[in-house]
């Protein structure tokens, strides 16, 4: 049977093309765009009962195997199909995916929604592929931003004692008004222990929130609503300004709103001239978009390198910051750990010359995601490229800060000069990641900052390392 005559094209041969040619052309996997169509064909012909075979320069769709039912034999479709791919490009090898996929769904004992076998081919495609990062979700599978139905401002990490504990919602979010604070923990969401849940699993019931179980301290748990609504939660948070000293602590919580870094502007220039240091929180920080990071750079670093992208066939490209940062001159300490990941540390690793970094060692990811929509709520992603930060981490190699928090409990009684030395200056060579939201980490950042003869020896002694590192 030819391909040509299994019919007209379908709706999904648009996406087809889409994703094989970003497959071919941008991503950094080094398998091809025909491997990856052979693999999803593959599954989706496993799964309704034909074979495929491919040998690298053709792909053979064989009928399913016979079937018998009580005296009769049934041979659902006797021919097979096959085509040569060797030799196409990723828009024609679309046209022939699109025409397989159809013939194995028209053999399909039920005739299944093509939707269905779609969903089976891209996901196996996308794990074929030498990318930890390639995924297929759905919005339905939590993976997306927040569903239709609105947002509740619950936010939550995993403690390193355990279980889960809610951030610090924001002010009248539905959390807050639910009565969850920083640091309570999340017992239960509609009813569902969350004990033995993946981040995956949360993300997709947090979305879907009508009801949270919580416990501050050694109270009792508390269970209440949670309202979906239309409050959009900022990215840059103010959480604490002390007066007296002038040192704001303001946590970033992700990238991934496009409107962070104008949000984290307009809450320092809130502050005015009674600003004199600020704490800028990345703990559990996953990142976000590329470009949030460099408009934040751009807020304290003016005309330096921020960050190397590294695309396929070994193409390099710096990206700078602007020539006038309103903030270059002040004071920041950075707090990092090892949920701090992808634009976190590419603004940490660009900050470490002019601020200084307390925490734990961060996750290692600097691998930059392209998301390709299939419309109907489904995605495919695929690395694209890879970020290298001007302190010469890349992917799979986390920012160790110079001075280290991982394993301190118990171990730093107070903050005074001659603590804070001991306790902090050379432990980067054991800094192991961790969960820190919980912990003094903040508090160890302005007891820094206020001390301004220390944090001036403190970073000359971090750009020293740093510049042995380098």
């Amino acid at each position: 049977q030819h391909v040509s005559q299994v019919g007209p094209a379908s709706p999904e041969r648009p996406n087809l093309r889409h994703v094989l040619e970003a497959v071919e052309n941008d991503s950094l996997a080094s398998l091809s765009a025909h491997e990856a169509a052979a693999a999803g064909l593959r599954a989706a012909a496993d799964t309704y009962g034909r074979e495929v075979h491919f040998d690298g320069a053709t792909i053979e769709i064989r009928p399913p195997a016979c079937v018998r039912q009580g005296n009769r034999i049934q041979v659902p479709n006797p021919s097979a199909i096959t085509f040569g791919v060797g030799d196409l490009e990723a828009r024609h090898l679309a046209d022939t995916t699109d025409i397989a996929l159809r013939s194995i769904m028209a053999t399909a004992p039920n005739r299944h929604d093509l939707l269905s076998v779609a969903r089976t081919f891209y996901q196996a495609a996308m794990e074929t592929l030498d990318d930890e990062y390639a995924s297929y979700f759905e919005r339905s599978q939590g993976l997306s931003p927040p569903d239709r139905r609105g947002i509740t401002g619950l936010e939550v990490f995993a403690s390193p004692r355990g279980g889960w504990v809610a951030r610090q919602p924001a002010e009248d979010s539905p959390a807050a008004r639910a009565g969850i604070v920083n640091g309570a923990r999340v017992l239960a969401i509609n009813g569902h222990s969350l004990s033995d849940l993946s981040f995956d699993e949360l993300s997709s019931l947090r979305a879907q929130a009508d009801t949270v179980t919580y416990q501050i301290g050694d109270n009792a748990p508390i269970t209440r609503p949670l309202e979906h609504g239309d409050f959009t939660s900022d990215a840059a948070r103010p959480v604490e300004f002390d007066e007296e000293t002038g040192i704001a602590h303001v946590s970033v919580t992700t990238f991934l709103n496009p409107g962070m870094s104008v949000d984290l502007h307009r809450t320092l220039l809130g502050y005015g001239d009674d600003l004199k240091g600020l704490v800028i929180d990345f703990r559990q920080n996953g990142g976000g978009y590329r470009q949030q990071s460099l408009d934040t750079l751009n807020l304290f670093l003016s005309g330096g390198t921020a960050y190397w992208i590294h695309g396929r066939s070994g193409t390099s490209e710096a990206r700078m910051t602007g020539p006038d940062a309103p903030f270059a001159e002040l004071p920041v300490v950075v707090l990092v750990d090892g949920g701090s990941a992808s634009a976190s540390e590419v603004v940490t690793g660009a900050l470490a010359d002019r601020a200084i970094v307390v925490g734990t060692e961060t996750f290692g990811k600097l691998a930059n995601q392209r998301v390709i929509p299939l419309g109907d709520g489904r995605y495919v992603r695929l690395t694209t490229h890879e970020l290298e930060t001007v302190s010469g981490r890349a992917e799979g190699l986390g920012y160790v800060p110079h001075y280290c928090t991982s394993g301190l409990e118990g171990a730093l009684t107070s903050y005074d000069r001659a603590s804070l030395r001991a306790a902090l200056v050379g432990r980067d060579t054991a800094c192991g990641p961790e969960f820190r939201l919980d912990q003094p980490d903040e508090e160890i950042a302005i007891a820094i900052l206020a001390d301004p003869a220390l944090y001036r020896e403190m970073l000359q002694q971090q750009r020293l390392r740093l510049g042995q590192a380098n």
